[in-house]
């Protein structure tokens, strides 16, 4: 990618994951879950697109940052909200994870390399960039209204 500084921009990313694991513990109790994901969505969407034009080992992380910034509350935001769906059923919370997750997680990686591979980067990077599109678009009823109810 940037031989000169190849580690820089995947720390960023990290980086940004990490630091966009402490937003959403802040903003749960005070919003719905859907206007949280959404601007995260929105958020990675920008750092992806901001990644395809980066020029330079710093543009692409600062790129990476914002795209992990985003995409970091997915997980949690999302499996919040489940578990308050179902209360007293973490293990049903912890299997229907497992059964969504685990499949994803084995399938985009090698599907992102073969579409990259027969089609070029920008063909890859667009496959990544459905993933933030399809978060917003699936995005339950229940989850699209209103603020969480208090407990």
């Amino acid at each position: 990618m940037y031989k000169s500084q190849p580690g820089l921009p995947i720390g960023a990313g990290v980086a940004g994951a990490m630091a966009g694991l402490l937003v959403p513990d802040r903003l749960v109790p005070r919003m719905a879950p859907a206007a949280i994901l959404r601007p995260a969505s929105l958020l990675a969407l920008a750092g992806l697109g901001t990644l395809l034009l980066a020029r330079s080992g710093p543009a692409a992380a600062a790129a990476l940052f914002v795209t992990g910034l985003g995409a970091s509350a997915w997980y949690p935001v999302a499996s919040g909200e489940i578990y308050r769906l179902l209360p007293g059923r973490s293990g049903a919370v912890h299997a229907l994870s497992v059964l969504l997750v685990t499949p994803v997680s084995l399938t985009v990686p090698p599907l992102v390399g073969l579409v990259a591979n027969g089609h070029g980067i920008l063909a890859g990077m667009a496959v990544l960039a459905a993933a933030p599109l399809l978060a917003m678009a699936v995005l339950p009823p229940r989850l699209r209204l209103g603020p969480t109810p208090p407990p």
